[in-house]
């Protein structure tokens, strides 16, 4: 699916369902939060979110919010993604999210920054 995502000839909407795919992978999952982490789906997600020339356009307002939204999923509770996170500066990354003209991409935003932010319950 991370293929898929990236995939700039594919069409946006199977592109979008293939995020949420791998939000889903990544849920409440640690094998799957692994599997993702180790496929560099956190790398494929922030390469996805950075501005783009203006000769490819603006992305899908939906491939944004699923993108955000996947990488929430990623880092939920897991520690190890969330020190690959900061190596990567994922999150002055996402911080330029918070002004995006779609509330659904910010909102999303807020959400994955909570979920960085938030401890785990193996580390209380």
């Amino acid at each position: 699916y991370q293929r898929r995502v990236r995939d700039l000839k594919i069409p946006d909407e199977q592109r979008i369902q293939a995020a949420f795919i791998l939000s889903v992978i990544c849920s409440n999952c640690r094998p799957g939060q692994s599997a993702c982490l180790n496929a560099r789906l956190l790398n494929i997600c922030l390469s996805l979110l950075s501005p783009k020339p203006e000769s490819e356009g603006e992305s899908h307002p939906s491939m944004r919010k699923w993108i955000v939204l996947c990488l929430s999923k990623l880092w939920e509770n897991y520690e190890e993604a969330k020190l690959a996170a900061l190596r990567e500066y994922a999150i002055e990354r996402l911080s330029g999210l918070l002004t995006d003209p779609v509330p659904e991409v910010r909102a999303a935003t807020v959400y994955a920054l909570g979920t960085f932010i938030g401890r785990s319950a193996e580390h209380p």
